[in-house]
């Protein structure tokens, strides 16, 4: 039995309820794990273009070799498959979510579950220590996400973890989420609704074995050592990527305060990056980042949450958390909540769409855009919330609409509606996340979803931190280690190394999505506890050597096994029909100054994407990747030079090879 993994791969027929398993090591090899073993699986199984309600449409749960150890930060599951949620074409995507259920997956026996099929009634898998079951789940198929791990934590025994759909899912809401506690969730996607689509209410591991590491003395040294880097439990607080659940609560300080029991952390991670939060006469539950924003950020804009108006705080941070706990337990995703409630406000101060029309009340407006200088509004009372929320979830009336994305009912509703969705989304369906770099349109312009929220390196040569960008490109080779060059590359609007950066984080990518690790915490680049303020890029090889034994270097890693993964993907989204055109973002990009929708203009304005500029980079891109300039495709040599020998003599069988 190898080290890391263990072993298997779990095969469920839903329509036949056959089951099967297959060794995971046949795929580890060249994928390691996650995003990469999920990509060959469903690259293998792709014959003709599905859709994401599609019964063909694979989709798949997985783990890495770092999952269920010690490792700081891998307490992630990647899921993968056909997306509902992108446009204008449904088609391969990856999301991810954290917590311990990956860990008890692997307790139990599998490193992956490869869902096939649709179910002929409701139905939840269960699966103990490697024995799986295909049980009913009529009883419990229109219930929220919260009380559904209830009852099967009942049924089953509290040492059993559950990831699951709520009303959303079971509906078919494109931007459905799955679920696992009361705050990790796979957001982007929509692969809740692809939960559905198969008659698929749950999965619920029950797991007691464990994983075998290579060395565990060293494991457990190098876990030590990058605590250190990321976390000092003198600071209640935390570190880096969450401050227990404050990094979304800036001006929400006396609620968080007044009501946060405790922060919380994924499987074995020290890095508490959620909150637990119960205020009175509301459920609790964990929440950080995102899950705030569609209902707090706002209301900063009139520095309402600056005021020493601590009744006004609570009240707003009470309504803010009754809309976070609703969308968690009706199973939809904050962040496609937080574009639909500025796209929805914005058309209602234009007077294009009215509560007669929606059946959702207006709120009170209290913001003005800081583009358009419309005059917007968000979440103020219960009846918002309620009728808002709820109408999505159970596609009634307008919310019917709004249950298929912001995209489609723009594009639905016509030239005007679109244009003011296009001024807050950035490409492929998706709300615009920290777009204030040529970086991070390029990023986008080749993803086939939101690209940053497992690139947040990103920001640091974005927002100009030259420190980390001498340490982390200019010493592994991506740019000239020379001062000018350093400069250079820091400037968010400089298009001259943006190719390099932008093929250098999609490596990380790539590597972080197949071990898999958090994104939050990787890879470190810098560190507040260090005397040169540096981290440790070096850190997730010391961990998979320790764990698999496997001595790779970090370079190794990422620009082999990394590049080998954005190959694979490159060449799933070639038979999706993706070309040099489809590589870019939405045309309103290139006319009009952009901003950080996330920030609400507290960074500087972004100037139009020059045309000339955008496409001479994305030529150094294809470039630099060894894909053909014209097409955008992998050439023979570069698959061959990866070790994808099998990838291009596919491609190259049905016409795809440039």
């Amino acid at each position: 039995m190898p080290y890391g993994w263990v072993g298997k791969l779990l095969q469920v027929d839903l329509t036949t309820e056959r089951m099967t398993t297959e060794d995971t090591m046949k795929y580890a090899e060249r994928f390691i794990g996650g995003w990469g073993i999920a990509a060959k699986i469903f690259f293998d199984t792709f014959e003709h273009k599905i859709k994401g309600f599609d019964v063909e449409n694979p989709l798949i749960f997985m783990t890495g070799p770092l999952t269920g150890t010690i490792a700081p930060g891998s307490g992630r599951t990647m899921v993968c498959g056909v997306s509902p949620h992108t446009h204008p074409q449904e088609v391969f995507a990856y999301s991810s979510f954290g917590g311990d259920w990956g860990a008890y997956l692997k307790y139990a026996g599998f490193d992956g579950i490869i869902i096939k099929g649709k179910a002929n009634r409701p139905v939840y898998l269960y699966i103990d220590n490697g024995e799986v079951e295909i049980r009913n789940a009529e009883t419990i198929w229109d219930w929220d996400t919260f009380s559904t791990q209830q009852a099967l934590a009942k049924l089953h025994g509290k040492e059993v973890k559950t990831v699951c759909v709520g009303p959303a899912g079971v509906n078919l809401v494109r931007y459905a989420i799955i679920l696992t506690d009361t705050g990790s969730a796979a957001g982007q996607g929509g692969f809740g609704a692809v939960m559905g689509s198969k008659n698929l209410k749950a999965i619920t591991v029950k797991g007691t074995g464990g994983v075998r590491v290579a060395d565990p003395t060293k494991l457990l040294e190098v876990t030590k050592y990058i605590s250190r880097l990321i976390y000092r439990p003198e600071k209640p607080d935390g570190v880096g990527a969450g401050h227990d659940g404050r990094l979304s609560l800036v001006g929400f300080e006396n609620w968080s305060n007044a009501y946060r029991i405790r922060g919380r952390g994924c499987h074995a991670c020290p890095a508490n990056c959620k909150g637990y939060f119960k205020p009175p006469g509301l459920p609790g539950g964990d929440a950080s980042c995102i899950q705030f924003s569609p209902y707090g950020t706002i209301l900063k804009k009139k520095g309402y949450m600056e005021q020493e108006d601590s009744d006004y705080q609570m009240e707003k941070g009470n309504l803010m958390w009754e809309a976070n706990i609703l969308a968690q337990m009706l199973g939809l995703n904050c962040y496609e909540l937080f574009g639909q409630i500025i796209w929805l406000m914005t058309c209602y101060s234009l007077g294009i769409l009215s509560e007669k029309d929606t059946g959702i009340p207006a709120p009170e407006e209290i913001y003005i855009h800081p583009i358009r200088k419309i005059v917007c509004g968000t979440v103020t009372d219960h009846e918002f919330i309620d009728k808002w929320l709820r109408s999505i979830a159970y596609r009634r009336g307008f919310g019917n609409k709004l249950a298929e994305g912001v995209a489609r009912v723009a594009e639905a509703l016509g030239k005007d509606f679109w244009n003011i969705y296009a001024m807050f989304y950035h490409a492929h369906g998706m709300l615009a996340h920290w777009i204030n770099s040529v970086v991070d349109n390029l990023l986008w312009a080749l993803d086939n979803r939101d690209p940053i929220s497992s690139s947040h390196d990103y920001g640091l040569f974005a927002l100009g931190n030259q420190v980390a960008v001498r340490f982390a490109y200019s010493t592994t080779g991506y740019i000239p280690s020379t001062e000018d060059a350093v400069a250079e590359a820091t400037k968010a609007q400089s298009y001259v190394y943006a190719p390099q950066i932008a093929a250098a984080v999609s490596n990380q990518r790539a590597l972080k999505n197949a071990l898999p690790l958090c994104d939050w915490l990787y890879p470190i680049i810098t560190s507040p506890y260090t005397s040169d303020g540096l981290g440790d890029m070096k850190a997730p090889a010391k961990l998979f050597s320790a764990t698999t034994g496997i001595d790779l270097s970090e370079e190794i890693l990422e620009k082999i096994y990394g590049a080998r993964i954005v190959n694979l993907f490159r060449a799933i989204q070639v038979m999706e029909g993706r070309t040099r055109e489809k590589d870019t973002v939405y045309l309103n990009k290139f006319e009009e100054p952009m901003y950080d929708v996330e920030m609400f203009g507290s960074l500087p304005l972004t100037p139009p994407l020059d045309r000339k500029s955008f496409e001479r980079i994305k030529d150094k891109y294809y470039e630099l990747r060894g894909w053909d300039i014209k097409t955008g495709w992998p050439t023979r040599e570069t698959l061959e030079k990866f070790d994808l020998k099998d990838i291009a003599d596919k491609l190259e069988k049905i016409g795809l090879l440039p």
